[in-house]
């Protein structure tokens, strides 16, 4: 299963304010991505201790592990997104 994302074509404002509150904007997603990293993190404690088939297990964990993974690149990418305007 893939997601697609459509991505609208930079524009970027002469304005500094507007780009001073695109970034405060920012700031709550980071916030929410740091909560979901934490929760998957939760999540993946919780399904080490399941009564299943130690590969299932693996499988479980290492799923959410890559999850974790995906939203600290996606964090990443939005806080080091305002170096390249």
């Amino acid at each position: 299963m893939t997601n697609v994302v459509q991505l609208r074509p930079g524009v970027w404002p002469s304005d500094q304010s507007l780009v001073t509150t695109a970034a405060r904007d920012a700031t709550p997603l980071v916030g929410l991505l740091i909560g979901m990293i934490e929760r998957v993190e939760g999540v993946g404690a919780q399904a080490a201790l399941l009564d299943r088939p130690p590969l299932q297990i693996e499988r479980i964990v290492q799923a959410l592990l890559d999850a974790a993974t995906a939203l600290e690149q996606a964090t990443d990418a939005l806080l080091d997104g305002d170096d390249d305007r």
